[in-house]
């Protein structure tokens, strides 16, 4: 089986504009994620920030799925 990393949908200003007045579409595009809900940019840049702080140091080579779990739902048939 192939391994595809997806990413997570994120309340960017863009898809927020893409949603307005769609407040149904927008929480079911929030109940696919397993954490029931979309991330927040900030979520994403603390993990950004992780990555390049000294903390992180002796990571190497490693795959963050920062994705409120949705890989768990998606993936390509073989």
């Amino acid at each position: 089986m192939r391994s595809t990393q997806y990413p997570s949908e994120t309340a960017t200003p863009m898809l927020l504009a893409g949603f307005e007045g769609k407040e149904e579409e927008f929480q079911q595009l929030s109940n696919m994620h397993p954490l029931g809900r979309i991330a927040q940019p900030e979520e994403i840049a603390s993990v950004a920030l992780f990555l390049v702080s000294q903390e992180a140091s002796f990571i190497t080579g490693a795959s963050l799925s920062v994705d409120g779990g949705i890989g768990i739902r998606l993936h390509d048939p073989v």
